[in-house]
């Protein structure tokens, strides 16, 4: 496991990333971790944690290597993208509130499902990225 996490680790900090290939071995260990069928909703919320984290990572090397007029028209779009992405955020925590329990607890597969369809957004959000880079 720990082996794993290193090799991951180490696709986020080599010279030239391939953001691509970052995606792709998150979503591998994201399915090799449900596949497991153990603290499924943990799966899924460190998948979505790490997609943030990838992204961010993307907005970071645009600031650090795109021209000045590229680097606006992507800040420009994410503050766009943003804005469209609250409505979606704001009914996947509709849902969640829907099936909170009186005592504040929520069901882990309610759970499980809310970091997947945030997960699903933030990786459309990185593929759009990937596209900018070219």
């Amino acid at each position: 496991m720990m082996l794993k996490f290193l090799l991951l680790l180490s696709l986020f900090f080599t010279k030239a990333p391939d953001y691509k290939k970052q995606l792709a071995a998150l979503k591998e260990t994201y399915q090799n971790c449900l596949d497991e069928g153990k603290f499924m909703m943990n799966c899924s919320r460190d998948f979505y944690d790490q997609l943030e984290e990838l992204m961010n990572h993307i907005l970071l090397d645009f600031q650090e290597n795109a021209s000045q007029e590229k680097l606006e028209a992507i800040l420009e779009s994410q503050e766009e993208w943003e804005i469209e992405i609250q409505p979606e955020f704001s009914l996947i925590n509709q849902k969640l509130d829907s099936v909170t329990g009186p005592n504040g607890a929520v069901p882990l597969d309610d759970l499980m499902f809310a970091y997947n369809d945030r997960a699903r957004i933030i990786e459309d959000r990185i593929n759009q990225l990937i596209l900018f880079l070219k």
